[in-house]
């Protein structure tokens, strides 16, 4: 019997590390980093679907809070606008695009009393602040009618420039796609305006969906 306690004794002694130390590689990072694509949509001043894209960087505080920081760009087609909706003093234009990057910092909470697979398939909300750098550009096309997109050569473009703060607030999945640690994310963004009362407003909504993998 003491020679068998001796070797338990042993036998513990040994496993208590390796223990530790597996149990410490299980353990989730607690940091991250994310890319993304995805289908878009903008609504008010320029209604148009897009595409876009995101990369960001996530730390977590514990295994449900996490801090996000990230840069998004969106793309969206050109729309024909209503006659006269845009114009200048010489012309009415015709046509508008919109592209707008943001920077954003959002934080993360992971839903663990859903969780399925073992753990792997987590549901989260996101909410966040950020700043949002939009150029629309309206195109008149002389020889053209002001209803329709038109191809001619001979153009004149308008631009508008604006940066603005803005809140973002949706919900994700996090699950495994095979090997890969994937994501899938629906987010609304509101853009606030910052024109002076009696100018337009340039107040506008983002609806990003993005499917991605983190690291």
């Amino acid at each position: 019997m003491r020679a068998f306690s001796r070797v338990a004794a042993l036998v513990l002694a040994v496993a208590s590390p390796v223990r530790a130390q597996t149990d410490k590689t299980e353990q989730p990072r607690p940091f991250a980093i994310s890319l993304a694509l995805g289908p878009t949509h903008t609504f008010r001043g320029v209604d148009a679907p897009g595409v876009q894209g995101q990369g960001g960087f996530e730390y977590k505080f514990t295994p449900s809070l996490g801090l996000r920081v990230e840069g998004t760009a969106h793309w969206y087609e050109q729309q024909p606008l209503y006659p006269c909706m845009v114009q200048d003093a010489f012309r009415c234009y015709q046509t508008i695009r919109r592209a707008v990057a943001a920077g954003i910092v959002s934080g993360t909470w992971r839903i663990s009393r859903f969780a399925s697979d073992k753990g792997r398939t987590v549901p989260y909300v996101i909410s966040g602040v950020g700043v949002y750098k939009s150029r629309r550009i309206a195109t008149h096309y002389p020889d053209c009618q002001p209803s329709g997109v038109c191809t001619d050569r001979s153009t004149y473009k308008l631009e508008f420039r604006d940066t603005q703060i803005g809140w973002s607030g949706g919900a994700g999945l996090d699950f495994q796609l095979g090997p890969l640690p994937t994501f899938a994310e629906m987010r609304v963004h509101y853009i606030y305006r910052d024109s002076p009362s009696g100018q337009p407003t340039n107040d506008y909504f983002l609806m990003p969906l993005s499917v991605g993998v983190r690291f």
